[in-house]
């Protein structure tokens, strides 16, 4: 009796364990061709994936810049539109071809910070 009581809890971990190595926990990333291509899709519901990830890099970057103490390396102009925004990582994806092949977020932060990168402060 004593030796089932034990056996359960064991069998019950090894069961969620199985389970949880046949379900994998990575979410699938979007690349930069991939997220390039749906901005200018005839699918609206992939032109507003495009426009909703530039806009959280965008608060991310804008949040990174406005922390107290920290040090941001992209300072995205106040006055860029979404569009510039898209604009800039889509011309950086056809400018470096080896960019399609990466995470997105990767793409829009290169992408962004060689069009607006932060001013250095004195030393």
């Amino acid at each position: 009796m004593k030796s089932s009581f034990y056996l359960v809890p064991v069998l019950v971990i090894f069961s969620l364990i199985g389970s949880a190595q046949a379900e994998p926990r990575i979410p699938d990333l979007i690349l930069g061709g991939e997220w390039s291509s749906s901005c200018v899709s005839k699918d609206a519901v992939k032109r507003t994936a495009c426009t909703q990830y530039v806009l959280g890099m965008r608060a991310v970057f804008t949040l990174w810049q406005l922390a107290e103490g920290g040090s941001p390396i992209v300072c995205i102009n106040l006055d860029a539109t979404t569009g510039q925004l898209i604009d800039v990582g889509r011309n950086f994806v056809r400018d470096n071809p080896r960019y399609r092949d990466i995470p997105v977020a990767r793409v829009l932060f290169d992408a962004f910070h060689q069009a607006w990168p932060c001013e250095r402060r004195g030393p």
